[in-house]
């Protein structure tokens, strides 16, 4: 029997600064050795992010915020992760990104400023 695991990282790339000198923080879905990359919609300065913890280090100004919406996000993936293993025999990072971001006409979802948020309302809560 296969071990069903996502592993999910935050991530930043110190090459991709912003105008401002800021580095988007990332989030990376990887399962049965497929990988889906994309933005949070968070930044921050890459002087105060702690790559080992994967989140922002204890002295930054916005450290509380942005810890507690990495763990939203990362509940939200691991949420929407089992709903899909309780349906199917075998999910994708694919499907697990699909669910989360459910890019559907009239309920377009996006991740953004580190919160998961529907334009309409959700129908299921």
């Amino acid at each position: 029997m296969s071990i069903l695991k996502l592993h999910i990282r935050f991530t930043i790339r110190i090459g991709d600064l912003n105008e401002n000198g800021l580095a988007a923080i990332r989030c990376r879905l990887t399962y049965n050795k497929n990988r889906k990359d994309f933005s949070t919609g968070i930044t921050v300065h890459p002087d105060h992010w702690d790559p080992k913890k994967q989140r922002l280090l204890d002295q930054s100004d916005q450290e509380e915020t942005t810890s507690m919406q990495l763990s939203l996000i990362e509940n939200k993936i691991s949420k929407s992760f089992l709903m899909l293993l309780g349906h199917s025999k075998m999910a994708t990072t694919q499907q697990s990104y699909g669910k989360i971001v459910q890019r559907k006409a009239g309920d377009e979802m996006s991740v953004t400023n580190s919160r998961i948020h529907s334009d309409n309302k959700e129908r299921d809560e």
